[in-house]
């Protein structure tokens, strides 16, 4: 669930930006192209609920590495009034799926949003049947 929500903000990303700006999901590159993008899950709880349904919330941080040197942080504010409206919904799993307590701040020379969103979770118990067994018991008499 948490890699589905990953790719749908780089889809929204891609979307919004379009191809001039890099999108990282894996490891934080460091020797990455600016302007770029990196997304990852911060956190993640989950809280169970009635029956095999669970509550999950998944916090997601975006990271904006900015292309200008001499204004980072005119462009990160410009950038995030973008993401506030971009990642409101993203569609996961063919389903849209709401931002919610959204957020934003600007450090060293980058910008971090941190944006959540909350699923329900039903837990999917499979039973495998086993095919007809016998048994030969020999015993002494």
């Amino acid at each position: 669930m948490v890699n589905d929500i990953i790719t749908g903000v780089s889809e929204k990303l891609k979307e919004t930006f379009g191809d001039g700006y890099g999108i990282y999901t894996e490891n934080e590159p460091q020797d990455f192209e600016e302007p770029c993008f990196y997304v990852a899950c911060a956190t993640s709880v989950s809280k169970p609920m009635l029956g095999a349904r669970h509550s999950r919330t998944h916090s997601l941080l975006v990271k904006y590495a900015p292309e200008s040197k001499t204004g980072p942080q005119a462009e990160c504010n410009d950038i995030s009034d973008d993401l506030y409206a971009a990642l409101e919904h993203i569609t996961v799993g063919g389903v849209l799926t709401r931002g919610a307590n959204m957020n934003c701040s600007f450090d060293e020379g980058q910008l971090a949003f941190a944006v959540d969103y909350d699923v329900i979770v039903q837990e999917v118990h499979v039973s495998e049947t086993m095919g007809a067994a016998s048994l030969d018991l020999h015993g002494k008499t």
